[in-house]
C-alpha cells in the first residue's frame, strides 16, 4: 500500500473518532485499517481482472474473425467447385443425351445402351460428396505453408 493511501485511511479514521466517540470502541482501529486495506486490495484485484477479461474478449473477437474468414474462404472454394462441377456435369449430360438421341434416330441399340449407362453412372455420382472432399483438401492446402498453389 502506498503512503498516500495510508494517509487517506488515517485521516478517515481520525474524522470518525472526532465525529462519534462512541463508534470508536465498537470498531477497533486495527480492524478498520484492515477493512480499508481489504477494500483497496479488492479494488486492485478488480482492475487486474477487468484488464485480463478485456484481453480475453479481444482474443475471442480475433479468433472469431479468423474463423469467419476461414468459413468465407471454404464457402468460396465449395461454391467455385460446385459451379465447375455442375458445368462439367451439364456438358457431359448434354453429350450423353445427344449421343442417345442420335443412337435412337440411327436405331443403334449398342450406342443407346452405352449412352444410357453413362447417364445412369453420372446420375449416381454425387458432386456434393466430391465437393466436400475437394473443399477439405483445398482448405488444408490453403493453411499448409508448404503448398505453393492450388488448382481447381
Amino acid at each position: 500500500m502506498n503512503k498516500d493511501t495510508l494517509k487517506v485511511i488515517g485521516t478517515m479514521l481520525d474524522r470518525a473518532r472526532r465525529v462519534g466517540r462512541t463508534a470508536a470502541p465498537l470498531i477497533p482501529s486495527g480492524a478498520a485499517v484492515e477493512a480499508f486495506q481489504l477494500l483497496i486490495q479488492a479494488q486492485q484485484d478488480y482492475r487486474k481482472i477487468k484488464e485480463q477479461e478485456k484481453t480475453n474478449r479481444a482474443a475471442i473477437r480475433a479468433q472469431k474473425e479468423v474463423q469467419l474468414t476461414r468459413l468465407r474462404e471454404q464457402a468460396a472454394i465449395i461454391r467455385e467447385y460446385l459451379e465447375l462441377s455442375f458445368a462439367e456435369r451439364k456438358h457431359t449430360l448434354e453429350q450423353l443425351f445427344r449421343t442417345l438421341d442420335e443412337a435412337i434416330a440411327a436405331d443403334k441399340p449398342e450406342a443407346m445402351q452405352l449412352a444410357l449407362t453413362g447417364i445412369i453412372e453420372l446420375a449416381r455420382q454425387s458432386p456434393l460428396r466430391d465437393a466436400i472432399a475437394a473443399a477439405r483438401a483445398a482448405t488444408d492446402a490453403v493453411y499448409d505453408p508448404n503448398v505453393k498453389g492450388i488448382e481447381l
